[in-house]
């Protein structure tokens, strides 16, 4: 495991919000911060689902693997699905629109037997107050046995439609996200999505997603996938 060590920049933030009253000793939300993203919004009402099974009634483990995401996972869980059946595995997805890590979390931590490789494709959503990742993978950790080995999804995010300053709170925001994605998982633990869509900076980019967040139906989805299973074969 690996400590997360904050910058300086991050660590001044966090300073100022308790200094503020915005955080309470325990590291509880008192009042609403602005990181620049604007609000996550009511999202409990989004697709969701699951499909492929994730244990047997007796609660042994079936699927190879289980993948648990938003709205990114929404759009490419019937690629991911068809790579991994090409490759003779099995894999089991939750999806839910707009969810960010801690219910994401919440649901993971209530099933009676966990995964044998999990998932975790949560994140996005996260960039409207970035501050509860750290805290929330260390509790999914802590709440897995040692058999279930976890994979993280980093995150990419930059909504076009919004202003340019939003835009670049999205950045940063989501860059704070994925420093503790990689802080706290360690870089064997970690399927790099944003470094894959940043290798060739902005074609790689415009060309697979649709909106800065999403990858396109077809070229980002299968592209989506084929990150993803990067990361999980060797687990195989």
């Amino acid at each position: 495991m690996f400590k997360r060590t904050l910058r300086p920049a991050l660590t001044s933030l966090l300073v100022l919000a308790v200094v503020t009253g915005l955080v309470g000793p325990a590291g509880a939300r008192t009042t609403a911060v602005d990181f620049g993203s604007g609000a996550i919004g009511d999202w409990t009402g989004n697709q969701h689902g699951t499909v492929g099974d994730v244990t047997e009634a007796d609660g042994t483990p079936v699927a190879d693997v289980f993948v648990v995401g938003d709205s990114i996972t929404t759009l490419g869980r019937s690629d991911l699905i068809s790579a991994m059946t090409a490759e003779g595995h099995t894999v089991a997805v939750n999806y839910w629109s707009g969810r960010p890590t801690t219910p994401a979390v919440d649901w993971v931590l209530s099933l009676t037997t966990k995964p044998k490789i999990l998932v975790m494709a949560t994140g996005t959503n996260d960039i409207f107050d970035p501050s509860v990742m750290t805290t929330q993978i260390n509790r999914l950790l802590a709440g897995v046995p040692s058999t279930t080995k976890v994979l993280w999804v980093d995150t990419h995010a930059s909504r076009w439609s919004e202003p340019s300053a939003v835009q670049v709170a999205d950045q940063r925001n989501s860059g704070w996200v994925n420093l503790q994605i990689h802080d706290t998982m360690g870089p064997d633990r970690v399927i790099p999505w944003s470094r894959w869509l940043q290798y060739r900076g902005k074609d790689y980019i415009n060309y697979y997603l649709s909106d800065g967040v999403h990858p396109k139906a077809g070229v980002g989805t299968a592209f989506w996938a084929e990150v993803l299973m990067k990361s999980i074969r060797p687990l195989l």
